[in-house]
């Protein structure tokens, strides 16, 4: 995939996630409020297609959409543009960060410890 969503196309690809296949309509359907317009959802689609994130099946009156990678797939690039763009590579900088943004219960602590120390073997 190339690059990570937007906002808008990940509203959208959570949608087809859930639906795991999908038109135009039913995706409206499932977005919720406040609904974007029929055409926007259209474009981010054509978007989406582009960037190798869904296909597009037009062999049916309705074009039916699919997506082309998970949530953990998308996951993964969105914190490796983050990783790149905010904290030159630096897994560990990204981890401090996100561990000093928060006061942590001794109970997230003692979990946190936990799967590092499963890391470490």
């Amino acid at each position: 995939m190339a690059g990570m969503l937007t906002r808008g196309e990940l509203r959208v690809m959570r949608a087809l996630w859930a639906l795991r296949r999908a038109t135009i309509g039913e995706l409206l359907g499932a977005m919720g409020e406040p609904r974007p317009a029929h055409t926007t959802v259209s474009t981010v689609l054509g978007v989406l297609e582009t960037k190798g994130a869904v296909q597009r099946d037009s062999s049916q009156k309705a074009h039916v959409y699919e997506p082309l990678i998970d949530e953990a797939a998308a996951e993964r690039s969105a914190i490796g543009d983050l990783l790149a763009n905010f904290f030159s590579n630096s897994r560990r900088s990204l981890a401090l960060r996100l561990l000093s943004e928060e006061d942590l219960s001794p109970k997230q602590l003692a979990k946190i410890r936990e799967f590092l120390d499963g890391a470490k073997k």
